[in-house]
């Protein structure tokens, strides 16, 4: 075995590594959920997305015989099912249910249909090229929607909304596959990873600097939702109630 094809096993074996820690960094804040049935006032949409873009990459890897990409995709595919199904559990509103299962149901049903025509309407390279497009798109996406609130970041110089663990491991797997994709020159791979970590990057470093300029003060790293967003818990009349209901069971 060559020296380039050790260090492509390694970074897949690495970037296996880091991006199953990526799809479990929010597992705590769904297991509360499922046991307490609150949701807060947490995005779920991020997850479908990225349940989606996991199931693409898992057809990406079939189709083009890539096997090191499949077992993390496939994991994260079966811990975001996991949490959309908490999420939807824990959702006292009909008509929010009714909503989440709509594009949950559609988006999939919507990636599945266009994979299945690529695969059985174009030959092996076009397949390549048209699922890469895919999969890349929602990669952005979920790249992209902690980022969205960086301006509120800046501008109130408040850190609550940056995830700190999501954003260290959205870096280092994002490191880890932009170098196995380049190895394996896949650009498909590479570019949507390398643009990830560039984000990451910039997530941390506002991170370290707004809290260097309110005097080295850390914002805890609690109550945080799945997209890497603070779950912004206020107490009210209902909440005390239920706090209450709850002590008179136990």
């Amino acid at each position: 075995m060559s020296f380039h094809s050790v260090v492509v096993v390694i970074l897949a074996i690495l970037g296996n590594v880091l991006s199953m820690f990526l799809s479990l960094s929010p597992i705590k804040t769904f297991i509360a959920i499922d046991k307490n049935r609150d949701v807060g006032k947490l995005n779920i949409y991020p997850i479908i997305a990225l349940c989606a873009n996991s199931m693409g990459w898992v057809i990406y890897g079939a189709v083009t015989k890539r096997s090191t990409i499949l077992p993390v995709n496939t994991f994260g595919m079966l811990a975001t099912l996991y949490y959309i199904m908490a999420y939807y559990g824990a959702v006292p509103n009909y008509h929010q249910r009714r909503k989440i299962a709509l594009i949950f149901v559609s988006l999939m049903t919507t990636v599945i249909v266009w994979c299945l025509c690529v695969i059985l309407m174009t030959d092996d390279k076009e397949s390549q090229i048209f699922l890469g497009f895919t999969t890349n798109v929602i990669l952005f996406i979920f790249f992209l929607s902690p980022v969205f609130a960086l301006y509120q970041v800046i501008k109130q110089r408040d850190t609550s909304t940056i995830y700190v663990p999501l954003a260290f491991f959205t870096l280092t797997s994002g490191l880890a596959w932009t170098f196995y994709g380049l190895l394996v020159n896949d650009p498909f791979i590479y570019v949507p990873n390398a643009f990830g970590a560039f984000l990451a990057v910039l997530q941390l470093i506002v991170y370290v600097a707004i809290n260097l300029i309110n005097g080295g003060k850390i914002t805890p790293v609690s109550n945080l939702n799945a997209s890497g967003n603070f779950i912004q818990v206020e107490e009210d009349e209902s909440t005390r109630h239920l706090e209450l209901d709850e002590s008179e069971t136990i």
